[in-house]
């Protein structure tokens, strides 16, 4: 399974955000927020949540009432549960590096966490068609469908191919049969049929403004609730043939699709009101609630649903039917948001040497991939040019090495001589690639905005800035080899490990220490060494 985790090639899409209508960059952090539901049927129900310490949390309820506990795991995205039979759940989330993750539930007993590789751009959608069996399907960095399957030789990924602009989902309309909807980059619907190794793709049009969500109620049916770019909710209903229909509303988010085993399809929506609003057979009501985000719906017993919500306050909400609504029921916990912190898994080393930080942060970003290398055995491969610098007045540089192709310098020299200096993110990412990482992919020109996208799609980000984001003199030498280099005597390296909306989190290598630094400060020193980094 090959993608490219490059920044770079992020593309921009319309999307209706509320009631405006604005560009945003659909990227690596694109996520939903709000609890993902499944069940394996009866009176057993599960709900997954991300918690506000970061881990994904699960409810159920069982014949001995409501539990919580803790799954771990560094989730970077809502989850997707499929169960294929009674005392089985498998779970799925984009989580640390931007790879798939897996846990699951067998009997009583839960099974660590194991990561299954691929690049994903959004959160996975499961699906069992068979005992034994799973498919996941999830847009790849590279914009196209993928899929991971399981059977009883193992895992397997395959590209399906198209063009992407929203997470997938998946239902089934027959035996041995995945249907696969998704947002394509033109913001039509398109439909991805997928039987065994066989998948054939046709577009059904509309105007999407979110990720669509669909469900069969019998074979050869299928209905796909979307969000259009009026903002409101819109049903593509199939048998036989597809036919559109306008359902209104006002929607503040993805809909949410299901069946209670009897009658129309459901769609469940947050208006702008932030009121649960369950749209059937044609008509509206008004659950209430004051949901912030998208709901997560499930059936477990025939002519029920189970409706799980994530409230204002940011706790867990549940609505049951059974003929009638139940009132809402609080859960409790605390749930992320968009405005929470997020961090990432990554130790800190102190560099050996005066002037290896780059090899630090290196060190840093491949360990936290569990790839283990001293600082000496890295930095034997930079192959260093100890030739003295030309020097011009007032400590100017006027030519020395390459710091793009070698580290430049004694490496326990000083920068403020200067004797010594650093390297640049070509040998550092190649390293990288060679070591245990390969899609590390680096560069210089990354939007701020995409560094920050990518801490929080699970990737940890190494850039180039001053020491202690104190602003020196900035200039340009000449390289042996010609090459202009921008450079400043305070040059350093770090990895950012978090972002929240105001701050990075970073791993200093030179300081020894794991702080937040606003973003105002990181994007000025970032600016100075043109916006140089490497996302691993």
């Amino acid at each position: 399974m090959t993608f490219v985790r490059d920044a770079r090639r992020l593309r921009m899409v319309v999307l209706l955000l509320g009631a405006v209508v604005a560009i945003q960059v659909h990227s690596l952090g694109a996520a939903a927020f709000g609890p993902r539901a499944s069940t394996w049927g009866g009176a057993r129900v599960d709900a997954f949540v991300r918690g506000v310490d970061g881990a994904l949390w699960h409810r159920w309820r069982d014949g001995a009432g409501w539990h919580w506990e803790s799954l771990g795991g560094t989730p970077t995205s809502d989850a997707s549960a499929v169960s294929w039979s009674s005392g089985r759940i498998d779970v799925f989330v984009r989580g640390f590096g931007g790879t798939l993750w897996h846990r699951w539930l067998n009997g009583t007993t839960w099974y660590g966490w194991e990561s299954l590789g691929g690049q994903l751009a959004s959160e996975p959608a499961a699906i069992s068609l068979a005992a034994g069996t799973l498919d996941v399907f999830v847009e790849g960095t590279d914009q196209a469908l993928w899929r991971a399957s399981y059977d009883a030789s193992g895992w397997q990924w395959r590209s399906l191919g198209g063009r992407l602009a929203s997470a997938p989902a998946v239902t089934s309309a027959g035996p041995g049969r995945a249907d696969v909807f998704v947002q394509g980059t033109d913001l039509a619907l398109w439909h991805s049929t997928v039987t065994g190794a066989t998948f054939s793709w046709e577009g059904l049009g509309g105007r999407l403004g979110s990720a669509p969500s669909a469900v069969s109620t019998g074979p050869g049916l299928l209905d796909v609730f979307v969000r259009g770019l009026d903002a409101a909710l819109w049903l593509d209903h199939f048998a036989g043939g597809w036919q559109w229909r306008a359902a209104g509303g006002l929607l503040n988010g993805r809909p949410t699709a299901a069946w209670s085993g009897s009658g129309g399809p459901d769609g469940f929506v947050t208006g702008l009101d932030s009121n649960l609003w369950h749209w059937i057979n044609g008509a509206w009501e008004n659950l209430g609630g004051l949901l912030a985000f998208t709901a997560g719906v499930v059936s477990g017993a025939p002519a029920s649903l189970d409706v799980f919500g994530q409230s204002t306050g940011n706790r867990l909400l549940h609505r049951a039917w059974a003929g009638t609504w139940s009132a809402w029921d609080d859960a409790g916990g605390v749930l992320l948001t968009p405005n929470d912190p997020i961090t990432l898994p990554v130790p800190l080393y102190r560099q050996e040497m005066a002037l290896d930080c780059e090899t630090a942060t290196l060190q840093m970003a491949l360990a936290a991939y569990g790839h283990y290398y001293t600082q000496q055995d890295l930095f034997s491969l930079e192959n260093p040019d100890t030739r003295p610098p030309v020097m011009g007045p007032n400590k100017h540089v006027i030519q020395w090495g390459d710091p793009y192709t070698n580290f430049v310098g004694n490496v326990n020299g000083s920068d403020a001589v200067p004797t010594g200096y650093g390297i640049y993110y070509p040998v550092i990412a190649s390293m990288a690639r060679s070591h245990g990482d390969p899609y590390a992919g680096g560069g210089e020109g990354y939007a701020p905005g995409t560094v920050y996208e990518a801490v929080a799609a699970g990737h940890p980000v190494q850039v180039w800035v001053e020491t202690g984001w104190g602003r020196t003199w900035l200039s340009t030498w000449t390289a042996w080899d010609g090459r202009p280099v921008r450079y400043s005597l305070a040059e350093h390296s770090v990895v950012i490990t978090g972002v929240s909306p105001g701050a990075v989190r970073v791993n200093d290598p030179w300081r020894n220490t794991i702080s937040w630094v606003s973003k105002s400060t990181f994007e000025i020193s970032f600016a100075d060494f043109n916006n140089m980094a490497i996302i691993y």
